[in-house]
């Protein structure tokens, strides 16, 4: 008996044009994301090498000024902590 409830709760609707349309606008801005995604990527890489760094390490950079502008800009109490941080990791 549970088998058949279970069954009539995942009842899945007809297909409508109003759905029919909404999943093309779905696979629409799927299309403009992964576009823009590709530009974001090619432009870390391009702007990391022009820095002489890593796009992975831009990346994480531009990770923690968006965090930190989130957060009022809270950055320059941080600083000695992350002068720190940076001292632990250059540390021979």
């Amino acid at each position: 008996m549970t088998n058949n409830l279970d069954n009539e709760e995942i009842k899945e609707a007809s297909l409508t044009k109003e759905i029919k349309k909404s999943i093309e606008d779905i696979i629409y801005q799927k299309r403009i994301l992964a576009r823009e995604q590709e530009a974001l990527k090619e432009a870390i890489e391009a702007v990391a090498q022009k820095l002489g760094v890593k796009s992975g390490v831009l990346n994480r950079r531009i990770d923690i000024i968006i965090k930190e502008e989130e957060k009022g800009g809270e950055l320059k109490s941080k600083l000695a902590d992350l002068e720190f941080v940076e001292k632990y990791f250059n540390f021979n």
